[in-house]
């Protein structure tokens, strides 16, 4: 992804700089060239998966999942005002000036490089989340990335081959506006990995009409469910390209902008997905940190409102954003005026279903005895109580299928509250009340230990039943 080439204004910064932060570290190179041999830079879709409840009213709850890979540094987007003598002196030459800080709170400032997000933070829209890690906390981007993207507790060999929204899309009730089973363009991300059927699309890439008209024609008068496919998959990339209210992507427009312009098109289809899942990488600054994350943030920034605008009044109120990353980085400098991998960082949300205005989350304080081993931002919101809290309140799933079915033995990871400014009865959807009372039935037993340390199948545990059903290890 180029990051220079949008159609907003952001700093020049220089190319070397640039590719500094693409590089990253090994790891964290080779998660990038993974991603880019995958076909996983660009948005990722699960197809229309939503509660019948909903759908009658026209009223469908969005979900989208924006993936910062790399560790985005969570002190260089939100600066705590009342440590801030703490946070300089562990980021001499990092840290930023109050005097070019965007104050949003009393006890926050936002990096400068993201007006527009403080604007839709003050309009009640948007809201962050401090201290936000997933259960394994520990400095590795493979390791990290698996455990958000597989919503286990972590703490174990790997041992699951679904990801957590699959597993969520397989416990939904289907709506009536499902037009196909699956059709992919490159393989899916590791938390859409899993048998409910999934929507893939990549902005730029297309199918040859020449050569896929004719072999639609062939497979629909021969029966061949392929016709079906081929068929989703153009009317997909018309619909992400021009939309349907006629507005068109920018020629000169990132493939970020693409992505999130893309993805608002297809959300507020009256016909398009429902949930969504968008990855983009390079957040892994351990050089140069500064220049680089101004501009990584600044076209964040451009890309979240241009989401915004385009999916328009009625599609805005009943869509929920979250912004996550693997992990954090350390607070204090490296030799480079980077910083190298920590625990905690932050999470954005944002929609018009967001109870904006607000910073949630404790704040673990910047002093030496509360750093983990005096180097790193402590962890005190776990990220699938963030996810769980979306999923209750704005989808409706009941609080027994997320501890057991979506994130396995999390039953002591309790639902972050307030996170919509008007939840959704989980009991509203008949499908989902049933599946959660069938859940508890044949649940025996229930336990908060790591799910990967629980290897005997007759134990009679959420884990337990997990694996028979999906034929894991």
């Amino acid at each position: 992804m180029s990051d220079h080439d949008h159609d907003h204004e952001t700093p020049t910064v220089p190319q070397h700089l640039l590719d500094a932060a693409a590089e990253g570290c090994a790891e964290s190179r080779a998660l990038i060239n993974r991603r880019n041999l995958l076909g996983l830079s660009a948005g990722l879709f699960a197809w229309a998966h939503m509660p019948r409840h909903a759908e009658a009213a026209g009223t469908e709850p969005r979900l989208l999942i924006v993936n910062l890979a790399g560790a985005l540094d969570g002190l260089h987007v939100a600066v705590p005002l009342n440590d801030y003598a703490n946070y300089t002196s562990l980021r001499a030459g990092l840290a930023l000036p109050k005097n070019l800080l965007l104050p949003f709170t009393s006890e926050y400032a936002l990096n400068a490089a993201m007006p527009k997000f403080r604007d839709v933070f003050l309009a009640g829209d948007a809201a962050l989340v401090q201290a936000i890690a997933p259960p394994l906390q520990i400095s590795s981007h493979f390791e990290c990335q698996y455990n958000l993207e597989s919503g286990l507790p972590g703490g174990g060999p790997r041992s699951c081959t679904t990801g957590w929204m699959n597993r969520l899309l397989n416990i939904l009730p289907a709506g009536a506006a499902v037009k196909t089973d699956a059709m992919h363009v490159g393989p899916t991300p590791f938390i859409l990995a899993g048998p409910a059927p999934v929507l893939s699309w990549l902005p730029g890439i297309r199918s040859n009409s020449t050569l896929t008209d004719p072999l639609t024609s062939l497979y629909h008068r021969a029966g061949n469910p392929l016709s079906v496919v081929l068929g989703e998959g153009e009317r997909t990339y018309r619909l992400a390209e021009s939309g349907a209210s006629g507005t068109t992507t920018p020629p000169t427009a990132s493939p970020l902008m693409r992505s999130f312009l893309g993805t608002a098109r297809l959300l507020k289809d009256p016909a398009g997905p429902r949930i969504a899942v968008l990855s983009t990488g390079g957040w892994d600054t351990h050089a140069t940190q500064a220049s680089i994350l101004t501009t990584k943030l600044s076209e964040l920034d451009a890309c979240l409102d241009a989401f915004r605008i385009e999916m328009g009044e009625a599609a805005w109120k009943t869509t929920a954003v979250v912004c996550v990353t693997e992990m954090g980085r350390r607070a204090y400098v490296n030799g480079t005026t980077g910083t190298d991998h920590g625990v905690a960082s932050v999470a954005f949300l944002l929609g018009g279903a967001i109870n904006g205005n607000k910073v949630f989350g404790s704040w673990p304080g910047l002093a030496n005895a509360d750093l983990v081993n005096g180097a790193s931002l402590r962890a005190t919101t776990d990220m699938r109580a963030v996810f769980k809290g979306l999923l209750q309140d704005h989808l409706g799933v009941p609080r027994t299928l997320l501890d057991t079915e979506v994130f396995p033995a999390s039953q002591t990871v309790a639902p972050m509250q307030d996170l919509l400014k008007a939840p959704t009865v989980a009991s509203a959807s008949p499908a989902l009340t049933m599946a959660a009372a069938s859940s508890m039935a044949t649940t025996s037993s229930r336990s908060a230990r790591s799910t990967e340390t629980m290897a005997s199948p007759r134990r009679q545990t959420a884990l337990a039943r997990f694996r028979r059903k999906n034929g894991l290890r």
